[in-house]
């Protein structure tokens, strides 16, 4: 009998067996029962590699602060008057960091909890949520976050992870 521990060990199960359609009836059928039986114990859809970054915590009570996100641009005169570095008016398409300016009121600077993701951000406080995808990846060891007390907002500095096609 194959005993099989969990997704792992089904996968080399699987990459294992030469299934095609004249195997499959008839040398493999213990195999395909034991493959049935892995399927129905773990009840699992998809392997976790296969989830993408999506928020588990959609019942989550609290409501999701206004915020606001820029995309920030550095430009040099170079830039400006030459278009030496093949920038263009597009914003979106050049932007060198994604600034996101969240208002969380009666939130204090010790009780906020940041999370940044490749491809996410998830703010959390006491009275707040927010869970909102990013526009474009980011560089999620190299961002910036400041707390400001007075208009009680926390701004979110998040540079662009370019990727080339070459």
């Amino acid at each position: 009998m194959i005993e099989t521990h969990g997704i792992e060990s089904l996968a080399q199960l699987l990459a294992n067996i030469d299934l095609n359609p004249a195997t499959v009836v008839r040398k493999n059928k213990p195999i395909l029962r034991e493959l049935k039986k892995e399927a129905v114990k773990t009840k699992d859809i998809w392997l976790e590699e296969e989830l993408d970054d999506v928020s588990t915590d959609y019942l989550d009570p609290r409501p999701a602060p206004e915020y606001v996100m820029h995309y920030r641009q550095k430009l040099g005169t170079e830039d400006t008057f030459l278009n030496l570095n093949g920038k263009t008016n597009s914003i979106t398409m050049n932007s060198d960091e994604i600034v996101v300016e969240i208002h969380l009121p009666k939130a204090k600077k010790d009780l906020i909890e940041l999370n940044i993701k490749e491809e996410s951000l998830d703010v959390r406080s006491p009275y707040n949520r927010l869970f909102i995808p990013l526009p474009k990846k980011v560089k999620s060891n190299d961002g910036k976050a400041e707390w400001d007390g007075k208009s009680e907002k926390l701004i979110i500095q998040l540079p662009v992870n370019y990727q080339f096609d070459f």
